[in-house]
């Protein structure tokens, strides 16, 4: 099959299309035909080994979306000729991917769309899950345009929550159009929030004492990045299990009009050292196949 691999970590352009074999379905998994990947800051930061090294050489990518092509040992309610998404642990930017965990994509929704959202949406569903916060709770999110916030934000409102969310001036058109109550920065948050900030989400990763002092709490503050000495939850170390239950769940809540994450541009396989270029710039990507 033909792949996106690299031999060594390094910036995009060590990545090139090779054939390599393909992969096969072991017990409770499933392989796809993919028809999209996503490409996220994750897949970036893997390629270019600023992460925990991972072995060599490798297939980018964490989330595919494809037609199931075959159906490992143990698994129930999926046959050869579903459409779903999901993640891939061996690479996702190939002809055929093997997915751990996954999900139907619901017809109306894009390959494309649906490459882009297995990642994020866990990423947002155990975040709030760390979080607890009852319906009514007022949560704020930083980071709030990128894929993860806005993922976190509407399963918030699904749950009843009220969101503001921490972005630059120029996303809080599009954050009003999901629902959230934007702000410039924390510090101002308070003024427009009148009766308080209950929990915060710091999809940015860039904690600070504000967040925690907004919160009330440390406890009521998980970041997706290290909380260090501040007793604020991080999802690296103090997160429940992950939460790949909420595939399903944004799948329904796609299907009622309540979730959508669009991909902001698209690229063929080959391309995948220019998407990577764009990774970095908070764009939501995916490579078609």
């Amino acid at each position: 099959m033909k792949a996106l691999r690299f031999a060594e970590f390094g910036p995009p352009e060590v990545m090139s299309v090779v054939e390599t074999p393909a992969p096969h379905a072991g017990p409770g998994r499933v392989r796809i035909a993919v028809r999209a990947a996503g490409v996220s800051r994750t897949d970036s930061l893997i390629r270019a080994g600023a992460t925990p090294p991972v072995p060599l050489p490798r297939i980018p990518g964490l989330d595919a979306a494809g037609v199931v092509d075959q159906v490992g040992e143990d698994v129930r309610g999926y046959r050869i000729g579903d459409e779903v998404f999901g993640i891939a642990p061996g690479g996702a930017c190939a002809e055929h991917a093997v997915l751990t965990h996954f999900a139907r994509k619901p017809p109306a929704m894009s390959w494309a769309d649906a490459a882009g959202l297995p990642s994020a949406v866990e990423a947002a569903l155990r975040a709030l899950e760390t979080l607890r916060p009852a319906p009514g709770d007022v949560l704020l999110i930083t980071g709030a345009a990128g894929a993860v916030g806005l993922a976190a934000a509407q399963l918030a409102r699904a749950r009843g929550l009220l969101v503001a969310g921490v972005a630059a001036p120029d996303a809080h058109d599009l954050l009003r159009g999901f629902g959230i109550t934007p702000v410039a920065a924390p510090e101002v948050a308070r003024a427009l929030v009148p009766d308080g900030i209950d929990c915060v989400f710091d999809a940015a990763g860039t904690l600070t004492p504000d967040l925690i002092a907004l919160a009330g709490a440390a406890d009521r503050v998980v970041t997706s990045g290290p909380s260090g000495d501040t007793g604020a939850l991080s999802l690296t170390t103090d997160a429940p299990r992950r939460a790949w239950h909420g595939l399903a769940e944004a799948a329904g809540l796609f299907e009622r009009g309540e979730f959508r994450l669009p991909v902001d541009r698209t690229f063929p396989l080959a391309a995948g050292p220019e998407a990577h270029h764009l990774s970095d710039s908070g764009h939501r990507l995916a490579l078609l196949l």
